[in-house]
Order: structure tokens, then sequence, then C-alpha cells
């Protein structure tokens, strides 16, 4: 048997202070336990089982074990039975009669008491936080000022989410790509959309089932989108619009529909109105028919007591006061964001060059020879953010934002190359990709 350490603590939420802090333990020890041990009252803030789901994602392993508990016992570092009972609950929860190490970032408080009480010797690491300046309070207290130091799973925890939603040919995309590029931060493509062209063109049927797919699948692109924004994820559409639109094409409502986002949570809700000219793209309805979309889609927010913004004007008025709505929220735009946006209603790339690969007819990041439907797929594989994935491939990290941009922008992109949508359709639908 070798060597054990033990990491405890509450991870309230887990950053990247605790996760260096389980790095080095593991390397300082043949097997790690990451003991996660919460109250009751806590899991208000953050579940226990969902911060011990985080870092079993982050550093979970054959030998790296993470292991939660709620224990509402009182906590002491002079109370002998006190002190004696969490060193009986790291004995238990590890199964080992005896740990090696314990690590920790805490001198004066636990740390010297409880690898006393368990007979092992206390490793500090980084007691002062100066490798990574943050701690779970602080988190907690502002997860946007601590934002550096959250990695793709908490950040999706506390992004804020920003829907824009609104009936055919009123500018609900061409809103959510400016906002998205006026905060620098991704943003979730209509994924009905592809479902949508794939059928009317082929002329097939629709069925509930197709809209309940389509309602899970935003709602999977959403969670996964959310994972590498930057404190706030624009999202165009929502679960809740695909059952507005399943009475327009079926003529009723479904409750197994709308029961897919009846629980999710976004902190802004726009509406964009039917001010500007109708466009017929080859699979819209009719300029009237948006007027009841319109109707539609507030009587739904409606009924869910959810507040909304409508709209107006054009797309640069729109932009300029989604802004100020999402800056209500607590995000600063970041200087560099202007740019992006000027360039979005410009209708201009900045970081990506068109593709020279006839059988790919896109775009691609130059450095890294990629297509854009190629790095939005290497961020969903490695559920990583922009930043990280710009770092391995040795190219800025807008570069990386923009080519993700583009992918979420095309849907037939994101759905044929980025996101693997064909199989989504298969698994969510049972229909032959």
């Amino acid at each position: 048997m070798g060597t054990a350490g033990v990491v405890i603590g509450k991870f309230l939420p887990p950053h990247r202070g605790h996760r260096m802090l389980i790095e080095r333990a593991a390397a300082g020890c043949d097997e790690l336990f990451v003991l996660v041990v919460g109250k009751t009252a806590e899991e208000a803030i953050v579940p226990l089982a969902l911060r011990a789901a985080w870092l079993t994602e982050l550093v979970g392993s054959d030998r790296v074990h993470v292991l939660a508990r709620i224990s509402d016992a009182p906590e002491s570092t002079t109370d002998p039975a006190i002190i004696r009972y969490w060193c009986d609950l790291i004995l238990e929860m590890t199964g080992r009669p005896c740990i090696d190490a314990l690590f920790t970032s805490e001198a004066a408080t636990y740390g010297d008491v409880t690898a006393a009480g368990i007979g092992a010797r206390h490793v500090l690491v980084d007691p002062d936080r100066e490798a990574v300046p943050v701690s779970g309070t602080a988190a907690r207290a502002d997860p946007m000022a601590a934002w550096p130091y959250l990695d793709p799973p908490v950040r999706a925890f506390y992004a804020r989410r920003v829907r824009v939603l609104g009936g055919e040919s009123t500018g609900t995309t061409t809103l959510a790509d400016l906002l998205a590029r006026r905060f620098a931060t991704p943003w979730v493509p209509e994924w009905g959309r592809a479902l949508s062209d794939r059928k009317d063109y082929g002329g097939e049927p629709w069925s509930t089932a197709d809209f309940v797919a389509i309602a899970t699948r935003q709602a999977e692109l959403e969670d996964t989108m959310a994972r590498r924004a930057s404190r706030v994820l624009v999202c165009d559409t929502d679960p809740l619009t695909t059952g507005v639109w399943h009475a327009v094409y079926l003529g009723g409502r479904a409750p197994e529909v709308e029961a897919v986002g009846a629980d999710r949570r976004y902190d802004l809700t726009i509406v964009t109105d039917a001010d500007i000219p109708w466009v017929q793209d080859g699979n819209r309805n009719s300029e009237q028919a948006r007027l009841g979309q319109k109707a539609a889609i507030l009587g739904r927010l409606a009924e869910t007591g959810a507040a909304c913004q409508v709209l107006r004007g054009t797309p640069a008025e729109r932009l300029r006061e989604a802004a100020e709505l999402v800056g209500g929220l607590g995000i600063a735009a970041p200087p560099e964001g202007l740019g992006f946006a000027a360039d979005g209603l410009a209708g201009h790339w900045r970081h990506l060059v068109t593709s020279d690969d006839p059988a790919r007819p896109s775009r691609r990041l130059p450095g890294a020879g990629l297509h854009a439907g190629e790095v939005a797929e290497l961020l969903d594989q490695r559920r990583t953010d922009h930043a990280t994935l710009a770092k391995e491939l040795g190219v800025a990290p807008e570069a990386v934002l923009e080519a993700d941009w583009y992918a979420a922008s095309h849907v037939e992109l994101a759905c044929a190359e980025a996101r693997a949508d064909a199989a989504a359709i298969a698994r969510l639908t049972g229909a032959a990709a």
C-alpha cells in the first residue's frame, strides 16, 4: 500500500487555488483523497453533489478520489472532542487506518491540529494565496471579479445568461451576435433552425418528438457554451420559445416540450420587436405571422412571470440599449468589445481568413490552420474556454473566440462540423442522421 494523502474542504465553490492545491498534493503521494464536506445550509448556495462533480471532472483520476459528505457538526481548533470527530470522519471517508499527509493552505486554523489527530504530516501549499490570489469566500461574494480563477464548469454555474427572443425576421440572431461581440463572449445559436431546414426542404412531417429534441439540444448547447463564457452568455432563443414554435407548426401546446425549459434560469430576457423590414429567407411564413409569434412569446413569458425588455430600432440602436441592460447585471463590457461589435455591424471578421479548401468553404484560423468548425469542436471536446485553447494553439484568445462566433453564426457549419449535430438529431429523435 503506497502513501496516502488527504485534501479536505468545502470547495464553495472550487477555484484554481483549490485545483493547484490538489494537483500538488497528488504529486506528493501515491493515492489522494479529496474530501468535499458541506453543511445543509450550504446546499442553497452550491449543492454538495455539484461541487463534487466539478472536482471529479477537474482533478479526478484512478488515484485521485473525490468523496462527498454532509456534516453539520461544529468546527473547532481547540475542543478535543470536536477535533476527534473530524479526524475520525476523515479516516472513515477514506477507508484508511492512517493517512500519511494532510495537504492544506491553512496553518493557523485546522491544518496543524487535524494532521496531528490523524497522525499525518502537514504539508502547506501557498498559505498566503500568492500563487492564486483567490478564496472561496471572495468567489462567492463576487464571482465576476474572481472569473479568471474559476474553471469552465464553475463558470457555467455563475455566468449571467441573457436570452434574445423574437418572431421570425425580427433580428434576434443579429442582436445575439452583436451583443456577444460587444462583451467579447460566446453566444448560443438557434439549433432548431438546422433541423427545420432539413425537414422543411425534405418535406418531412413534424412531430412533438422533434420539438422535444430541439428544446433538449438547445439547452445542451447553452450549458456547453456557458462553460466558456466571459461572465455573460448570450442565447439566441431558448427552450421556452421552442414550445411557441410547436404551437405554430402543430397547432397546439405540448407539456413535454415546455417541461424541458421549465427550470432554466435567465438573468435578462430581451424580445426583438417586429419594426424592421421582413426578409424572406426561403423558410419563413409571412410578415403578419411574426406579429402573432411575438404576441405568443410575450404571453408565454407572462405565464412564467419572467420580466422582459422589448427592443426596437436599428441594429446599432438595439445593441446600445441591450448593452446597457447587460451592464445593469454588473457586467462591464471590455474595451476590445467595441471593435468586435463594430466589425459585426459591418459584417466583417477580424481574426479569420477565407478558407483555401474548396471542399470546406468556411473560414479558418490563421496560424493554427484550423477551420472555424474545428475550433468549436475542440472547445466542445475539451470542455475548455477560449483562453486555454488559444494558449495551446499559440494564437490570440480573440481569434479563438471569433472562430467560435463564426461557427455559431453559420448554423449549418455548427451542425455539420462543429458539434456533430447529425448524431444529436439521431440520438434525440430516433431519426436517421
